[in-house]
């Protein structure tokens, strides 16, 4: 339902939705503490509700800020190790974002930060994942 609403994700019949660059939608889901210059984002199915309770999603994201703008961001940011997600989360993204994560080379010297400047209920758990002098930085957050 949610994926349908916001235009990403899976559809009422089970395919992918494409990924989005509407940073206006992307406000609407989530707190955004700077205004980014370019966004790609979609919504991931992680699992189904089992009738007690709706399923579990994520939000997966490039964002690119100006040199301000991420400033601002890791700023607040307190630096973590935990909660990336598995590789196999690129298995469930199309193609245009595969392509603007596979941009970041993310590697030994890339940064896990908490994402909780980011979080808006339900996507209340994540990590914003960036490497020293870039200006674009990888998101992802989740329901649990």
């Amino acid at each position: 339902m949610l994926g349908a609403m916001l235009g990403c994700g899976r559809s009422d019949d089970g395919t992918m939705r494409a990924s989005s660059t509407d940073v206006e939608k992307l406000s609407a889901t989530i707190t955004l503490p700077v205004r980014p210059i370019s966004a790609r984002w979609q919504i991931i199915e992680l699992s189904r509700g089992d009738g007690l309770g709706p399923g579990d999603w994520a939000l997966i994201a490039y964002l690119v800020c100006d040199a301000a703008g991420m400033k601002k961001v890791l700023a607040s940011a307190v630096r973590t190790t935990g909660d990336a997600p598995d590789v196999s989360i690129m298995k469930a993204v199309d193609a245009p974002m595969r392509a603007a994560l596979e941009r970041m080379h993310l590697d030994a010297s890339s940064v896990t930060f908490d994402a909780r400047a980011f979080y808006r209920s339900p996507l209340m758990h994540g990590v914003i994942i960036t490497k020293p002098g870039q200006s674009g930085f990888f998101m992802y957050l989740y329901t649990m």
